[in-house]
């Protein structure tokens, strides 16, 4: 069985997860930061609910095969 590697996630703050790591006046600006920073597939925490981000179109058909 092949080993699976945790999807990147940028450190969050307790309750609130990663929504202060978007910029509120520039968001698609901020998620673009953070593909930079943690690759083309990361995951970001919203109140414990998570949320997988796919930055590319070749990333998104890879991730649902």
């Amino acid at each position: 069985m092949p080993r699976t590697e945790p999807i990147p996630q940028p450190k969050g703050d307790p309750f609130i997860g990663n929504m202060r790591a978007i910029d509120g006046d520039a968001p698609m600006q901020g998620f673009m930061r953070l593909a930079r920073i943690h690759g083309p597939i990361f995951q970001l925490e919203f109140f414990g609910k998570p949320l997988i981000l796919v930055s590319s179109r070749g990333d998104r058909q890879r991730a649902v095969r």
